[in-house]
């Protein structure tokens, strides 16, 4: 348990730089309209928090295994957590595409989750 929560905090800070380095997006995974008019990789372009938790985990905001990496659905478990936890009905996906969310605002909340420690029986809803 302990290593898949490490794991965990890892690539939740890894998406929080990718955010910072790429750009934030909301709606999509990635940005479309920038990776088609800057002709760049979609690793490369402004992402969404899920899609950069994707990007952080596999290079791709959008990869094959996006429904079935154990490591993607395992940091979306703990990211649901920590948002019910502490924002209550909100889910990370609504939160982060309100109007006026900023990158900044997205790269400190996939932080704090990944700094915080849930409660044991939260701690194994995580390799479920």
């Amino acid at each position: 348990m302990t290593d898949l929560l490490a794991q965990v905090r890892i690539d939740l800070r890894g998406a929080a730089r990718d955010v910072r380095r790429y750009g934030f997006h909301q709606c999509d995974l990635y940005d479309f309209d920038q990776v088609w008019a800057e002709s760049i990789d979609p690793a490369r372009a402004r992402k969404c928090g899920f899609g950069a938790i994707a990007t952080a985990i596999t290079g791709r905001p959008v990869p094959d295994d996006l429904m079935s990496n154990p490591r993607i659905a395992a940091a979306y478990r703990h990211l649901g957590d920590y948002m019910t936890a502490f924002y209550g009905a909100p889910t990370f996906a609504a939160w982060n595409d309100a109007e006026g969310r900023a990158g900044w605002e997205v790269a400190l909340l996939l932080r704090k989750a990944a700094a915080w420690t849930p409660t044991p029986a939260k701690s194994e809803s995580l390799a479920a």
